[in-house]
């Protein structure tokens, strides 16, 4: 019994505790979750294996061989611009006889800091000074941008459409534009710890740069005391010019995140090649 009305006590208590006020308590529980997001890690490069030649001859090939690596933990895409130059380091003189037959000196276009053209035009038609090798295993060249100068041919396979060329480099004209810059697109995304294939293997050096021409001008100058003198001068010129030049090729990757919104915004949109990139992902 004693035990029973203890038990009755303690409920009455309980009771009235819990009416003071007028209200029952109310229990609240505030529950934290803690999440740790690790943005990923963009980092790219282009990797270039290339040795500057000290004496880069007409006719020799260089290697230079270049690729676009990921190595941080976001897929990308790439793109790469090659541009070339030529640029005159110092004038260069021709001899000739003047009108009194004295033997003078002038420069010759293009003068010292102006560019060679990339192209010079031959018997059998226009060239290249210098010749860029492409990848031909991994570039390929829409049909759209092949060239009809069968002497500017860079040898790389055609493809009729953009998806033909996935998985590989696309560039998109055989000709280099007015900037002397050849542009391609890696049609595929560069995963996270991966390279792409290498675009370039080497330039050459056109084997004509190394021809000349050789000239004998002669002259009969009347003298004061009514005497003829005769004046030859010999001259030995190279034939296409680019002697005294510094051929730069310059090579810039842009790589952006692997998405359809980062693809537009810096690559851009437009034309048939970026549709698709902006497509893949």
């Amino acid at each position: 019994m004693r035990k029973g009305g203890h038990k009755l006590l303690g409920l009455a208590a309980l009771a009235s505790l819990m009416l003071i006020g007028g209200t029952w308590a109310a229990w609240t529980q505030e529950i934290t979750a803690g999440n740790e997001f690790m943005p990923g890690t963009y980092e790219t490069s282009l990797d270039e294996k290339f040795t500057p030649p000290t004496d880069w001859s007409p006719g020799t090939e260089q290697e230079k061989r270049v690729r676009i690596s990921n190595k941080g933990t976001v897929p990308v895409m790439a793109k790469a611009v090659i541009t070339q130059s030529w640029i005159r380091r110092e004038d260069v003189y021709a001899t000739r006889l003047n009108a009194s037959g004295d033997v003078v000196q002038e420069p010759v276009a293009p003068f010292k800091g102006e560019a060679f053209p990339l192209t010079f035009q031959t018997d059998e038609g226009e060239e290249y000074a210098s010749i860029p090798n492409f990848n031909k295993n991994a570039v390929v060249l829409l049909d759209s941008g092949k060239t009809a100068d069968s002497s500017l041919s860079l040898g790389l396979s055609a493809v009729s459409t953009v998806d033909a060329a996935r998985g590989k480099w696309l560039l998109l004209n055989e000709v280099p534009d007015a900037k002397g810059q050849y542009t391609l697109y890696y049609m595929g995304i560069i995963e996270p710890g991966s390279s792409t294939p290498e675009f370039m293997e080497s330039v050459t050096l056109n084997r004509k740069l190394g021809r000349t021409i050789t000239g004998k001008e002669t002259r009969f100058i009347k003298m004061e005391d009514g005497s003829t003198k005769k004046v030859t001068i010999d001259s030995v010129n190279a034939e296409f010019g680019y002697d005294s030049a510094k051929y730069t090729m310059d090579i810039k990757g842009s790589t952006v995140q692997a998405t359809k919104a980062a693809v537009e915004e810096i690559f851009g949109t437009g034309d048939e090649t970026l549709a698709y990139l902006a497509g893949q992902v």
